[in-house]
């Protein structure tokens, strides 16, 4: 980033993170993309396993690189990705816990 910004906001899901930084007079904006999106997987009845893919760690580390020096994020997005970026969040960068609002 060529200048700090405060804020971020992190909009967050399987196929790509969104990623804002501003200030009140500037907006820094990046898109980024797992390696391996993940597709949309349907669970049939009677088969073993849960149905969900795995939690791609890369991308989840990736993302919390691009916010960690914020001094206050929001995280949003739709279904479990803004979950498990938190998870992520708490269990690798602790110290980035405090600036998540």
């Amino acid at each position: 980033m060529t200048s700090h910004h405060y804020h971020a906001v992190v909009w967050i899901d399987h196929r790509e993170a969104r990623i804002f930084h501003f200030s009140p007079k500037d907006v820094e904006r990046l898109v980024l993309h797992p390696d391996r999106p993940t597709r949309h997987i349907h669970h049939k009845a009677n088969s073993i396993g849960h149905g969900n893919a795995p939690v791609d760690h890369e991308y989840l580390h990736a993302v919390a690189g691009a916010i960690a020096d914020a001094g206050a994020v929001l995280i949003t997005g739709p279904a479990s990705a803004k979950t498990e970026l938190m998870k992520h969040i708490h269990e690798h960068d602790p110290t980035l816990v405090k600036a998540i609002a």
